[in-house]
């Protein structure tokens, strides 16, 4: 629209937003299973859905995924059996606020992407190859004795590793380019430490394993939403 002031332009698209936007009605009924997940747009815009096991049951607009976003989200369902999250900061915080007695389900997938974006496909600790061989067995676990397998194990490298994850580097021991601005010290083994607090963490809340809590077990991903989200040229 070369040569057209900004004002007329707005006046030509005044009509845009007189537009209703869709809505789901409010059924009050409880879902099993609910997934939960947002989609990034083109020009500020991030969608979040949340989805049954079969169809999209609730959506709301927002500019990115913050708690007050979710809880508009979540204030147009009725408490769920179990949700599904990848661990979105502001999901959780949401979850913890409006539905704090629902379970939570982390999706596993994303935990294992997390944990490799840490140690790589290829750690170069011997505490890394064990940690990143416990991460891609959680995605094996079917049954809660494989779960309590898993945790087992799980004990077993924690206690052969916890000093080596408590190890420090502190700066004077090392050349000034080095150092980190404003710290004494640090974890040596930071990526290896965080990768197993995480596991821990997630073990110890209940959010790894709570689809297990199910007969029969659930779903332990978001991609049932994720198929939802992803761009036409993508499924």
């Amino acid at each position: 629209m070369t040569g057209t002031s900004l004002t007329s332009q707005r006046r030509d698209w005044q009509w845009c937003w007189n537009i209703p936007t869709p809505s789901l009605p409010m059924t009050g009924q409880v879902h099993s299973h609910v997934f939960i997940d947002g989609i990034y747009l083109p020009y500020g815009w991030c969608l979040l859905i949340a989805r049954n096991t079969t169809h999209v049951v609730a959506w709301q607009w927002a500019t990115y995924e913050n708690s007050a976003a979710y809880t508009a989200l979540f204030n147009q369902i009725t408490p769920p059996d179990l949700v599904t999250t990848d661990g979105a900061g502001g999901a959780l915080k949401a979850l913890h606020d409006v539905w704090p007695d629902t379970p939570v389900q982390r999706c596993l997938v994303h935990v294992h992407r997390n944990n490799t974006r840490d140690l790589t496909h290829r750690p170069a600790t011997a505490a890394g190859k064990a940690l990143y061989g416990l991460s891609i067995r959680v995605l094996k676990v079917r049954t809660r004795e494989e779960a309590a397998a898993w945790s087992g194990l799980l004990i077993q490298l924690h206690t052969q590793y916890e000093a080596f994850f408590k190890e420090r580097t502190y700066a004077r021991d090392v050349p000034a380019n080095q150092r980190r601005e404003g710290r004494t010290w640090w974890y040596t083994h930071e990526r290896d430490r965080r990768v197993y607090h995480r596991l821990a963490r997630l073990q110890q809340d209940g959010s790894l394993f709570a689809f297990l809590s199910f007969d029969p077990a659930r779903e332990r991903t978001t991609n049932p939403v994720e198929s939802v989200n992803a761009p036409p040229d993508s499924a």
